[in-house]
C-alpha cells in the first residue's frame, strides 16, 4: 500500500492579538491497493465475522430450544407464572 502525499501548510501573519490572513490548505492522497493484499484482508475479515455470526447464531438456537423443552417439562407451574407471563 503506498500513500502519496503533497501538503501546504497554512501561513497565518499575526498582528498584535489579530490573525490577518490565512491561506488554504491542500491535501492531495493517492491510495493505490494491492490486489492480493486486499484479497487477504478480506478473507481474514470474513472468517473472524463469520465465526462470530455463527456462534451467535447457535448458541441463539440452543436457548430457544431450551426454553422450549423447559417448558414442556413444567418449569412455568413450578415457578407460578400465570398464563399471561
Amino acid at each position: 500500500m503506498a500513500i502519496d502525499k503533497g501538503v501546504e501548510s497554512p501561513v497565518m501573519s499575526e498582528v498584535g492579538n489579530e490573525e490577518v490572513g490565512v491561506q488554504h490548505v491542500v491535501i492531495e492522497e493517492e491510495i493505490s491497493i494491492d490486489p492480493e493484499e486486499e484479497r487477504k484482508l478480506l478473507c481474514k475479515i470474513d472468517l473472524r465475522v463469520m465465526s462470530l455470526l455463527f456462534f451467535m447464531y447457535f448458541f441463539n438456537s440452543l436457548d430457544r430450544n431450551n426454553l422450549g423443552a423447559a417448558k414442556t417439562d413444567g418449569i412455568d407451574t413450578d415457578l407460578g407464572f400465570s398464563k399471561y407471563q
